[in-house]
């Protein structure tokens, strides 16, 4: 079954074989709304001089179809000065001759009235896609024919938007008429992939690049490497930085050809964004960024008020440290092994631990009951990482040690942020601003956050920022 929804305008009846406008004249001593209430009261007597106009290609031939939505304007309730171009009676006369010259029945012709301004784009769009949603729902298995001509320029656009979205790509058309011709369809791929444009860089600025991939149809994703896209090689890098997919970021990164962006610049030949002071005597150059991104993605997400996932990348952030840090001073192989619980392992990270910690273990027992070196352990890996000889690795742990649980110098009353990041990992814990201002909950974030960036001092700011408006102009052009 074919479907017909047109808005209607000034010109889709005709007296006479003459359209409103010259019926009247340029004076318009009347109005259409006046016009069109005159004609239908005196319907019997002129009918015979009256007929649709526009849609005509549509109501008839192969191209018929057998059910008709109206949508007339009544602006009485949301525009009352400017009612003197309403179609309310206008529609009843087309119903009418429908049915009298084209061979239409009283159910296959349906006015509705659109309950909006006409040039209110937004109320508009809300009332076409309840309207569509309806019809939709009452006809699952018909097509669609939308026409492109009828109503007000904001009318038009929000019916042929709407159905769009809502509709299958197979399910409707678009046709566009003139002088009682079908001229043309309609190809909306333009107007979806703008609207889908649009859409996808509110999501990427808001850190969501999985949605955003997908409005934009970026499909193999991880193959964009081996594309000639820059466009979709600069999103894929992005992405998968932000999610710290390593590798497929690097791969993205080295296939951009020259790059002015000191951020892929710096990505690409690994140079770390700050001054090191020798870090990278301790930790790879690759590690340093992984490391920092993880920080600049923490900072993003708390400038864009998503304060949980703030949290959670801040934790990736210290986690990837500390073990980082521990693995380079007692080997990734011993690493393994006091993890796995060989006893002589765990001997050796016992002794080292002691070493390093004589005045902070002696506090922690103290302090806590039952108190033990456990290599699992953040606040042990913590005070190891405070006694590093480079100013930046004891710079962070001195920075994160009063909040971590358990360490020498953590207190409660400081805000635990491994307690913080569990809260919100495994209980769902959703943080609002009101949390960061709150004594007790998540007040110390803020201020942890700000100064572990300010150990870095980075040069050129937060790469995701700056990727995000690189990304948005391309997609624009």
């Amino acid at each position: 079954m074919k479907i017909l929804l047109a808005n209607i305008g000034n010109r889709n009846i005709t007296f006479q074989n003459q359209p409103y406008f010259t019926t009247v004249g340029d004076t318009k001593k009347v109005s259409f709304r006046d016009w069109t209430k005159q004609l239908l009261e005196d319907y019997e007597n002129i009918k015979n001089q009256l007929d649709i106009n526009i849609i005509n290609p549509l109501v008839k031939g192969k191209s018929r179809a057998l059910v008709i939505y109206l949508f007339y304007s009544d602006q009485t309730e949301y525009d009352p000065e400017k009612t003197n171009k309403d179609t309310i009676f206008e529609a009843k006369l087309m119903k009418k001759i429908l049915i009298d010259k084209y061979d239409y029945k009283e159910g296959d012709i349906n006015v509705k009235h659109v309950e909006a301004k006409m040039i209110d784009n937004a109320a508009l769009t809300r009332y076409y896609r309840k309207a569509i949603l309806s019809i939709r729902r009452k006809h699952s298995d018909a097509t669609f024919v939308v026409c492109d001509a009828g109503g007000t320029a904001q009318q038009k656009m929000a019916l042929k938007i709407m159905a769009e979205f809502m509709f299958d790509t197979h399910q409707f058309e678009v046709k566009y008429l003139e002088d009682n011709k079908l001229i043309s369809d309609v190809d909306l791929d333009e107007y979806r992939s703008i609207i889908n444009t649009e859409q996808a860089i509110k999501l990427l600025h808001n850190g969501n690049y999985t949605a955003a991939s997908e409005l934009l149809d970026y499909s193999g994703i991880d193959s964009f490497h081996k594309g000639k896209d820059w466009k979709k090689k600069i999103f894929a890098h992005t992405y998968f930085r932000f999610y710290a997919y390593t590798h497929l970021a690097k791969a993205n990164a080295n296939s951009l050809g020259n790059i002015n962006n000191i951020h892929l610049k710096n990505y690409k030949n690994k140079i770390p964004d700050f001054d090191l002071n020798d870090l990278d005597k301790i930790i790879e150059k690759g590690k340093i960024i992984k490391l920092t991104d993880y920080l600049h993605k923490a900072e993003f997400l708390y400038n864009i008020k998503q304060y949980s996932q703030s949290v959670l990348a801040f934790a990736q952030f210290y986690e990837f440290f500390f073990d980082n840090y521990l693995e380079k001073l007692f080997g990734k192989a011993t690493i393994k092994k006091v993890l796995s619980g060989e006893n002589t392992a765990l001997t050796i990270f016992e002794n080292k631990v002691k070493e390093l910690c004589q005045e902070e273990l002696k506090t922690c027992e103290n302090r806590y009951n039952g108190f033990k070196i456990m290599p699992t352990s953040l606040a042990i890996k913590c005070m190891i990482a405070k006694k590093s000889g480079n100013k930046i690795i004891s710079g962070i742990a001195k920075t994160l040690s009063p909040h971590i649980d358990f360490t020498d110098d953590g207190f409660d009353k400081n805000g635990y942020i491994n307690k913080l990041r569990n809260k919100i990992a495994h209980s769902g814990l959703f943080l609002t601003e009101a949390n960061l201002k709150k004594k007790g909950s998540a007040f110390f974030y803020q201020d942890l956050l700000q100064n572990t960036l300010k150990i870095f001092n980075f040069k050129n700011g937060n790469p995701f920022i700056e990727l995000n408006d690189i990304i948005e102009k391309n997609l624009r052009q």
